[in-house]
């Protein structure tokens, strides 16, 4: 059965009595907004998986994943989405079941749920963000000590901070302080 076809079968009541209602509509996407949530539900037919989108409307959507389930829902994501889905009544079955219990107050639009699952996204893209750039610099420290350039290696571990590395830099940066010594004298 066509997915946009058997979502609207299934969900649309439920959606519709929340406020809800399909602003976008393309292939195996459908979204929806009420008066102040937005959410998605796609499906990847190549990778047989369902997914769930939900945030406030007109800000960035969360993906709901296991983490969220455990961390928001107090629920086991096993409960709901069995990934990959043997099909995809599977996930929309699933996807109800969540809607009529675990996952209703995302429906009746709870402003404090939505405010913790902004921050939690905000948290992530911040913690992401952190991460690549720390690996950028790594790599830079990386590529100081192996031109053994020394002056900058030191420089670079200094601007990162010695206790935000592995261990390995803290011999590495006690070698590249001798090396440094030697060479201005």
């Amino acid at each position: 059965m066509n997915f946009n076809l058997l979502v609207k079968n299934k969900l649309q009541d439920i959606l519709e009595f929340y406020g809800f209602v399909i602003i976008d509509e393309t292939v195996d996407y459908l979204e929806y907004e009420s008066l102040k949530v937005a959410l998605v539900i796609s499906y990847d037919n190549i990778e047989n998986v369902g997914y769930l989108y939900v945030g406030k409307k007109g800000l960035d959507l969360l993906c709901i994943t296991s983490d969220i389930f455990k961390l928001f829902f107090n629920d086991n994501p096993k409960n709901y989405f069995v990934l990959p889905q043997k099909s995809i009544e599977d996930f929309v079955n699933n996807l109800k079941l969540f809607f009529l219990k675990d996952g209703k107050p995302l429906l009746q639009s709870d402003e404090e749920l939505l405010n913790e699952l902004e921050n939690y996204n905000l948290l992530k893209s911040h913690r992401y963000t952190n991460n690549i750039l720390m690996r950028q610099n790594i790599n830079k420290v990386d590529s100081d000590w192996t031109m053994k350039n020394y002056e900058k290696f030191i420089e670079h571990v200094n601007e990162i901070g010695i206790s935000n590395l592995p261990h390995s830099y803290k011999l590495k940066y006690d070698i590249a302080l001798k090396n440094a010594k030697k060479k201005s004298l």
